[in-house]
């Protein structure tokens, strides 16, 4: 059981690695979307931007760390692959 779960710990650990620049990068331009977008935080860029990067850093860890379970499941949701042959069915007959 121990081995088990540290091959499973190490699984989520290398998707998450593996995640974690790409979650860094949409949290890193959203951020930057919302600091250039509002006047007021716009006036102060140079320090809103650092302050985005930062964050971005921090925040994308633990956003890569729950990803990772949910890019390694087949299907996420029970009947989801039901959900999605019948949308395609019913957009093949329209």
């Amino acid at each position: 059981m121990q081995m088990h779960m540290q091959r499973e710990t190490m699984t989520r650990a290398v998707i998450a690695a593996r995640v974690y620049a790409m979650t860094t990068t949409v949290l890193f331009g959203a951020g930057v979307i919302f600091v250039l977008s509002v006047s007021g935080v716009r006036a102060h860029a140079a320090l809103g931007i650092l302050a985005v990067a930062l964050a971005s850093l921090l925040f994308a860890a633990p956003a890569a760390w729950m990803l990772a379970p949910r890019l390694r499941a087949r299907l996420w949701r029970r009947g989801t692959a039901r959900y999605y042959a019948a949308r395609l069915i019913h957009a093949a007959r329209t």
